[in-house]
């Protein structure tokens, strides 16, 4: 870990985040772990090293909301064959 960034050998397959970061375990080198329970991943980025760095964040209240409410649009989208596409 350097700052709120992680650091890799390699390059990460930044697929595996989609829609998989609730919650997200972060295991450290030292044997530490931080849990985020909404992360987000934001970038990835290859320093001048050669190593990668990571940085994720918390999903805000408002975020977790907005998700709550599109589920939910979601739902009754689904059981009423409604198309909400837009």
């Amino acid at each position: 870990m350097n700052g709120n960034n992680y650091v890799s050998e390699e390059k990460v397959d930044e697929s595996v985040f989609v829609d998989n970061c609730t919650p997200l375990v972060i295991s450290c080198d030292d044997g530490s772990e931080e849990i985020l329970e909404h992360g987000v991943f934001e970038q990835q980025m290859e320093w001048a090293d050669g190593t990668w760095y990571l940085m994720f964040r918390e999903k805000t209240e408002e975020e977790i909301r907005a998700d709550r409410m599109q589920s939910q649009i979601d739902y009754i989208a689904m059981v009423s064959d409604i198309d909400v596409e837009v």
